[in-house]
């Protein structure tokens, strides 16, 4: 795993502990995988030309309302930083 994928996996990790909520964060993280799983996708949120608003509106369709408010704050971060590509 690359150094940033893991400080940031690690974060959202201690978070989940301190909010006593590893098990829900987990399946919230299968969730997005199973999202994440068509190569489409994956490159619609890396791609660069696609402006972050248009990668938010996706997002907020897909699964805003069906996982943990930090899960999904995560997910906004790593478009913010361009950061799909090294988790997925």
């Amino acid at each position: 795993m690359d150094t940033i994928a893991k400080r940031y996996a690690e974060a959202l990790f201690t978070l989940a502990q301190e909010e006593n909520a590893v098990a829900q964060y987990q399946k919230d993280i299968e969730k997005v995988e199973a999202v994440f799983q068509d190569q489409k996708i994956i490159q619609f949120f890396s791609h660069v030309a696609i402006q972050d608003e248009d990668k938010y509106q996706v997002l907020n369709q897909c699964l805003k309302g069906q996982i943990e408010t930090y899960v999904y704050q995560f997910l906004l971060l790593l478009i913010k930083k361009e950061g799909f590509n090294i988790f997925f």
